[in-house]
């Protein structure tokens, strides 16, 4: 596997490993969570995240299996393909923009996690803050602020 900065050529591989991961989401979203979020990962918002996120993509054998983006101090999008869960890929894409986000001199890594992400988060030493609404196209989301402050 290698993880590499993605660009405009990859967005809709991007979308597509996003929208195919919340078909089978642990989440119970409602239709309409689920709609709204595969909206907002539409290939054309893809391509309008790469104004100014660092987006980074998982590759093995040429094939996206994950992907991380960051956005100011704001971890985004962190995605494994649901044939690749539970091998470490998305430990790594974390690592690597960890790694990433201090080489630019950021302190803390923020983020909001999905109910079921609260646990792998807290493993890699993210804190909780409470819980938040977020809004993507007018539906609400509940989810969970978190952060960690990088050493």
């Amino acid at each position: 596997m290698k993880i590499i900065k993605a660009n405009l050529t990859h967005a809709k591989r991007i979308s597509y490993l996003i929208c195919k991961s919340t078909d089978s989401n642990p989440n119970n979203y409602s239709e309409e969570q689920i709609k709204a979020w595969k909206d907002y990962n539409a290939k054309s918002n893809i391509i309008k995240r790469f104004e100014n996120q660092d987006i980074f993509i998982a590759l093995k054998k040429n094939r996206l299996i994950g992907t991380i983006a960051l956005f100011k101090n704001q971890v985004m999008g962190l995605y494994v393909s649901r044939h690749k869960f539970q091998k470490g890929i998305g430990s790594s894409l974390l690592d690597y923009l960890e790694i990433y986000a201090k080489r630019k001199c950021l302190k803390k890594l923020k983020l909001t996690a999905t109910p079921s992400a609260v646990n792998f988060y807290k493993k890699r030493g993210y804190k909780s803050n409470g819980k938040v609404v977020v809004k993507i196209n007018d539906i609400d989301f509940p989810e969970i602020e978190m952060e960690k402050t990088l050493i």
